[in-house]
């Protein structure tokens, strides 16, 4: 199990922009990501309640690779704070998408995403061209745990780091990708 610390911003700027104002660090590539959400219609932890996931199980295609992700999502006041992940790798997704719908548990939303890659020291930078949703930016904490660090010094300290790109961003979402998806398709 991993902890996933990051913050998701919805960007202002021209795609061209942050991917210049993002030149300083290492360029991974430019990823298509194909992520299917998956809900269980008898596990209440598994649904989506209309605003939040308090659990999340997801199937993402990215770069001829498979993989299978479960997330256990802590919020506070109202928003996403982190989450406990579970990934692994997976050699066939139709398969395990079979399994899945097989067991019982059904197709939520889908999330198709360009995204551009960037490593800083202790982050992981993407700008995320996301299908019917629009552009975001996400910066993810990789550095190593520090017991004396706190989930909000990190968030703190993530925050201060995309502040100082210079960008023109929007305020720390509320929500992941896949909620914002079914928040719009909800009206």
């Amino acid at each position: 199990m991993a902890q996933e610390i990051e913050i998701l911003v919805e960007l202002h700027d021209p795609v061209g922009v942050a991917l210049d104002r993002l030149d300083d660090f290492l360029f991974k590539g430019l990823k298509e990501t194909h992520d299917v959400y998956y809900t269980d219609p008898l596990r209440d932890y598994l649904q989506w309640d209309g605003k939040f996931f308090k659990d999340s199980l997801r199937i993402r295609e990215q770069g001829g690779k498979s993989s299978l992700n479960y997330k256990i999502n802590h919020h506070k006041d109202g928003k996403w704070f982190y989450a406990d992940e579970f990934e692994t790798e997976i050699g066939d997704a139709e398969q395990v998408k079979q399994i899945i719908t097989r067991m019982g548990l059904q197709e939520l939303v889908t999330v198709h995403t360009k995204r551009y890659v960037f490593i800083a020291p202790l982050y992981e930078i993407t700008i995320d061209d996301v299908q019917d949703l629009g552009v975001y930016m996400e910066v993810e904490y990789k550095g190593d745990p520090d017991p004396a660090q706190s989930v909000e010094d990190i968030k703190s300290a993530l925050m201060a780091f995309m502040q100082s790109l210079g960008l023109n961003i929007g305020p720390e979402s509320t929500h992941g990708k896949p909620e914002l998806m079914l928040l719009r398709a909800a009206g």
